[in-house]
C-alpha cells in the first residue's frame, strides 16, 4: 500500500465504521498485555460461535485502514488475504501509534506485545488455538520481532518486505546515508535520523545493534518471506533467508520459502512498476498467501511443503524460476574492460601516458535520482527512462555494450572496479545499471555508490591523496535479469545521486556537518596495466564501449607534465585552440585544423606553472576539458 493510498482510503473510513465485509462486523477493543497497558485492535469476526485459526496483523500505519482494505479488489497488488468464512483476523495498532498511543513506552520491545496478542487470541471462544501473522515492511517487522519470543500458539508468519536484522550497510550502502529513504522513514514516526548520523562509520553502535538483532535461532515457525528486485533492500532479504535456512530450529529450516518478484517495496504484486508492466507477476503474493495460510492454519492438503525455497522473477524475460536456495544460482563473472575511445577499440597506448576519461561534479548542481528503489512519493520510482534526464547531463560518463546478438542472461549481483583519481580528498563514484532497449529508451534497473573515504573499510575512514590514482569497488545489488537479444547493457558512472543518496561535499572534513561545498574533477583510469572494468556474472562473454557524448571531451593524460592530448569527436573544418588559467583568463590562442571524426589534438603546457587549466577547442563544436599540470617549469 503506498502512502497516497492509505490516505485516501482514511478519509473514508468513518463511512464504514461499523459496517462489515459480508456478515462480518469488525469490533474495536482494548487488549491487554503483560505491563499493564492496553493495545486496540479490531477484531474481524463473522460468527463468535465457530472456531476458526486467526490472521494477525500488527501496524503503526492505522489499523482502521483495514477497515477499507477488506472493501479492496484482492487482485493487481498485495490485496489482504481476507476470507472471513475461514479465517478470524485481528487488527491492531502498535503500541505508542493511534489508538495504542497511550501505551508508549520507549525501547519497549514490541515482539513482546506480539507474544500477548497471539496469547489472548488463542485463549479466545472463537479461536481453535492456531494464528499467523501477516503484513509488510514495518508489519513485516514486528512479526519477526514476535516470532523471537516464541508464544506457543503462533504457527506461522509471512513477513514481507524487510529482514530481521539491523545493518549498517541498509543505512550506508557504500557509506553514503540513504538520505531520501530514512527522511521518509523518519516522517511516518518510526526512527529519528539524528542518532543514526552520528554513527557514519561502521562502530560499535552499529555492532551491537547487529548483533542484538541477529536472532534466527530463535525462529521455530515457518515463514513466507517476499521481496522485490526494485525493493528497498533485496540483499538484506536474500541474506536473512539464508541464515534462516542454516540456523533456525531444526524442524522448520527447509520449510522457509523466498519469493523475489518484479516488485517495488510499495507495489509488492501490482502489474505496473514504474514504466514497465509485469503482468505475469500481478497477485502473485495473495495467492501465495491463501495456499501458505491454507496449509498451515486450515491444514488443506496442497503441495506447499514441496514447494523449492526460492521462486524468483527474470525482470527481462519475464519468467519465474525456482532453486532451494538463492545462492544456489550459478552464473561466471564476465570482466567487461571499459574502453578509452569512442569507437570501442582498444588501441595501443603510446609510452609513459595514462588514459582517462573525466567530469566535474558539482554538489550544488547533482545528478538527480530518477527510478530504481526511490521512496518519497514525489519521486518517480522502479524501472525509469533515464537516457534524456541523466544520461545527456555532463558529469555522466555512459559505457554500453553493443547491440547484442543474444539473450544475455544476469545472476548476481554486478560489481563496478574502477581505477579512479580526484582532485580533492573525498569524493563519491556510483553506477546507475541500464537495460536500452532498441528505441534507445534506457531504462534503469538498479544504482549503487561508493563514498572514498570508506573505499577500504567503513571503520577505519581513509581519505584520498589528490591526483594520485587510487582504486575503488562499487557493488550493486543481486538481480535476475535477460538482456534480450537487440538491447544492450549499459552502466551510467556519476559522483551523485540525489536525495536518494547523501551529497557528498568533496571537502574530506566531518562527514554530516556544514561545510565548504567543491567541486571535484574526478577520473577513471583505462590504462591496460590499471584497468578498470564491470564484472557481471553471466552465462556468454560481453564487450563493451564508452558511449559517445554530446560535446564530451577527455584528456590524456591528466594529471599531465609537458604534453596531454585532448580527445573529441568533431567535423573537418577550422578550429581555435584555448588555454586558459583557473579564473579563466587566456593564456594562449591558436588556430587548428580538425579532421571528420575522432581527433587527438596535442596541448603543450610546458614553461606553465603547476596548477589548473582550462584548454577550449571551438568549431563545429566547442568542447572543454579540465587539465592538471602536476609539475612547474
Amino acid at each position: 500500500m503506498t502512502l497516497t493510498h492509505m490516505r485516501i482510503a482514511l478519509l473514508f473510513v468513518g463511512l464504514f465504521a461499523g459496517i462489515g465485509f459480508g456478515q462480518t462486523k469488525y469490533r474495536e477493543v482494548m487488549l491487554p498485555v503483560r505491563d499493564g497497558q492496553s493495545i486496540a485492535a479490531d477484531l474481524y469476526i463473522r460468527d463468535s460461535t465457530v472456531k476458526k485459526p486467526t490472521i494477525l496483523v500488527q501496524t503503526p500505519y492505522n489499523k482502521n485502514f483495514f477497515r477499507i482494505a477488506v472493501y479492496l479488489p484482492q487482485g493487481g497488488g498485495i490485496g489482504f488475504p481476507y476470507d472471513s468464512l475461514q479465517y478470524n483476523y485481528v487488527i491492531a495498532d502498535w503500541r505508542g501509534f493511534f489508538a495504542s498511543k497511550d501505551a508508549a513506552k520507549p525501547g519497549y520491545d514490541r515482539g513482546l506485545d506480539g507474544y500477548d496478542l497471539v496469547e489472548w487470541i488463542a485463549a479466545q471462544a472463537w479461536s481453535d488455538g492456531k494464528v499467523g501473522t501477516w503484513g509488510g515492511s514495518a508489519l513485516g517487522l514486528i512479526q519477526f520481532q514476535t516470532a523471537k519470543h516464541q508464544p506457543p500458539h503462533l504457527v506461522c508468519a509471512m513477513p514481507f518486505i524487510i529482514n530481521y536484522k539491523t545493518e549498517y550497510e541498509n543505512y550506508f550502502p557504500g557509506g553514503v546515508f540513504l538520505r531520501e529513504h530514512y527522511e521518509q522513514v523518519q516522517s511516518l514516526g518510526l526512527l529519528s535520523t539524528d542518532l543514526i548520523l552520528q554513527h557514519p562509520t561502521y562502530d560499535n553502535y552499529w555492532k551491537i545493534a547487529e548483533n542484538l538483532t541477529d536472532y534466527p535461532d530463535k525462529i521455530n515457525i515457518p515463514l513466507l518471506i517476499l521481496t522485490g528486485w526494485y525493493d528497498h533492500f533485496p540483499d538484506a532479504v536474500i541474506r536473512g533467508y539464508e541464515s534462516l535456512r542454516e540456523r533456525s530450529a531444526a524442524s522448520v529450516k527447509d520449510k522457509h520459502k523466498l519469493v523475489i518478484g518484479p516488485w517495488l517495496h510499495t507495489k509488492v504484486g501490482a502489474a505496473e512498476q514504474g514504466i514497465l508492466s509485469y503482468p505475469e507477476a500481478a497477485g502473485v503474493p495473495t495467492d501465495l498467501a491463501f495456499q501458505f495460510f491454507g496449509f498451515y492454519l486450515l491444514g488443506q492438503e496442497t503441495a506447499w511443503e514441496g514447494r523449492p525455497g526460492v521462486q524468483y522473477f527474470d525482470l527481462g524475460s519475464h519468467t519465474w524460476h525456482t532453486v532451494d536456495r538463492w545462492s544456489d544460482v550459478s552464473a561466471t563473472a564476465n570482466d567487461l574492460l571499459l574502453f578509452p575511445w569512442d569507437d570501442g577499440v582498444l588501441r595501443e597506448v603510446p609510452p609513459g601516458i595514462r588514459p582517462s576519461i573525466s567530469f566535474d561534479y558539482d554538489p550544488r548542481n547533482p545528478s538527480p535520482s530518477i527510478g530504481a528503489s526511490t521512496f518519497n512519493d514525489t519521486l518517480l520510482h522502479g524501472p525509469q527512462d533515464i537516457s534524456k534526464s541523466i544520461e545527456e547531463r555532463s558529469d555522466v560518463l555512459v559505457f554500453t555494450t553493443d547491440v547484442l546478438t543474444k539473450d544475455i542472461i544476469v545472476r548476481g549481483p554486478i560489481v563496478a572496479e574502477f581505477s579512479i583519481t580526484t582532485d580533492r580528498l573525498d569524493s563519491d563514484f556510483g553506477i546507475r545499471l541500464c537495460d536500452v532497449y532498441p528505441n534507445g529508451r534506457s531504462v534503469i534497473i538498479a544504482d549503487a555508490m561508493q563514498r572514498l573515504r570508506f573505499r577500504k573499510s567503513t571503520e577505519a575512514p581513509t581519505l584520498v591523496e589528490p591526483t594520485v590514482r587510487d582504486s575503488v569497488s562499487i557493488r550493486l545489488r543481486n538481480l535476475a535479469i535477460t538482456f534480450a537479444k537487440g538491447h544492450r547493457l549499459r552502466i551510467v558512472v556519476s559522483s551523485s545521486n540525489f536525495p536518494r543518496f547523501d551529497l557528498n561535499l568533496n571537502n574530506g572534513q566531518a562527514l554530516y556537518e556544514p561545510g565548504d561545498t567543491l567541486v571535484a574533477h574526478n577520473s577513471i583510469v583505462l590504462h591496460s596495466h590499471t584497468p578498470s572494468y564491470i564484472s557481471i556474472p553471466v552465462e556468454t562473454e560481453l564487450t563493451v564501449h564508452r558511449e559517445a557524448q554530446k560535446y564530451q571531451t577527455m584528456a590524456i593524460p591528466n594529471p599531465c607534465n609537458e604534453i596531454t592530448y585532448v580527445h573529441m569527436d568533431a567535423t573537418a573544418g577550422n578550429a581555435t585552440l584555448k588555454i586558459c588559467d583557473a579564473l579563466g583568463r587566456t593564456i594562449s590562442s591558436q588556430n587548428i585544423r580538425l579532421a571528420s571524426g575522432p581527433n587527438s589534438i596535442p596541448v603543450v603546457l610546458e614553461g606553465l606553472a603547476a596548477g589548473v587549466y582550462y584548454v577550449q577547442i571551438s568549431g563545429h563544436k566547442t568542447g572543454v576539458v579540465r587539465v592538471i599540470k602536476s609539475s612547474g617549469p
